[in-house]
């Protein structure tokens, strides 16, 4: 079931979406880091509707059914 929102999620708040939040706040990025900033946006929102789940399974269930 926490698949499941995650996924609605990042079906309803596309990067591209993320990305221009995080530009217009002055937050772009300057370096390639290992995590891109719109993901880490993804990671922070998932975490806040799963507050009891640790940082793990909150990464299992952002990324869950993603090819990398």
């Amino acid at each position: 079931m926490g698949s499941v929102r995650a996924g609605v999620l990042t079906q309803g708040f596309l990067p591209e979406s993320a990305d221009e939040v995080i530009a217009e706040c002055g937050r772009a990025e300057r370096w390639q880091w290992l995590l891109r900033a719109w993901l880490v946006v993804y990671f922070v929102l998932v975490m806040c509707l799963f507050v009891g789940q640790g940082y793990e399974e909150v990464a299992r269930l952002l990324t869950h059914g993603w090819s990398v």
